[in-house]
């Protein structure tokens, strides 16, 4: 199926998200050791200043340094590298544009996985015990951000791995999404500002046209505003013409491979 090919040919992490993930798996593994930063300095002869660099995703590190680092937290050089798991421990996270077929894939792959659905939304309106027209109508957005965080740390909580379907613009929210990319194996969900707004529409929800005059280009720039973000994803899958079957399939092949 095109969509498998379509998402290993994406998936191309620029240098800051290289870093990132290098940095993001040193500590993990330090952390692992029970060592502090100046214990793995006074092993690897990295300076603490550096390691500090490093786990915080700004050290370009020389091959000769990772080398003997990776020595120092006793693990294999291309652990350090790539992720050796396809899923992070809290599971899955689907990102997109309303739209995108997150709820239909999310539960589809949610069985085979023996992972829960959850929409993040719903959760935050558990968590305010209002919905979500009430939670702007009464509230600031700032809230409903705030909102979303403490929904994420509450799944946490609980310690289970779940199918994650996300709020499109949760990409805008820089911690809040550093932080689901790192416990996430994150999916963007792709398809075109068209798709988006005939799948919105047949299903009745009149929302990304509410009080537009142009529903249309306002659709098309959001895609353009978030689309950045929604690039720093694990992988892309192009949802235009697939059946959501066949790329729920494709899905959990990318993830079991």
């Amino acid at each position: 199926m095109k969509s498998l090919f379509y998402a290993l040919y994406c998936y191309m992490p620029t240098q800051e998200r290289f870093l990132k993930d290098l940095g993001f798996r040193v500590r993990s593994r330090r952390a692992q050791l029970n060592w502090s930063v100046a214990r793995l300095s006074e092993i690897s002869g990295v300076s603490q200043r550096y390691l500090a660099q490093l786990e915080s995703g700004k050290g370009n590190i020389s091959v000769g340094r990772l080398w003997g680092l990776a020595r120092a937290l006793q693990t294999p050089l291309a652990d350090l590298l790539c992720e050796t798991q396809r899923i992070k421990p809290l599971g899955v996270a689907l990102l997109g544009l309303r739209g995108a077929g997150k709820t239909t894939i999310g539960n589809l792959i949610s069985g085979p996985m023996n992972s829960p659905f959850v929409e993040l939304d719903e959760h935050i309106q558990q968590c305010a015990g209002l919905d979500l027209a009430d939670i702007f109508a009464l509230h600031s957005e700032s809230y409903y951000r705030n909102l979303s965080t403490e929904a994420l740390l509450q799944l946490a909580d609980r310690g289970q791995a779940s199918v994650l379907a996300l709020p499109g613009g949760i990409v805008q929210q820089d911690d809040t999404f550093d932080y689901v990319r790192r416990m996430f194996t994150t999916i963007w969900l792709h398809t075109t500002p068209e798709e988006h707004m005939r799948r919105v529409r047949q299903q009745g929800d009149d929302r990304p046209m509410q009080g537009l005059g142009a529903p249309m280009d306002a659709m098309k720039a959001l895609l353009y505003e978030r689309e950045p973000k929604y690039k720093l994803a694990d992988f892309t899958i192009d949802t235009t013409s697939d059946a959501p079957e066949e790329t729920a399939a494709c899905i959990l092949k990318l993830l079991q491979d």
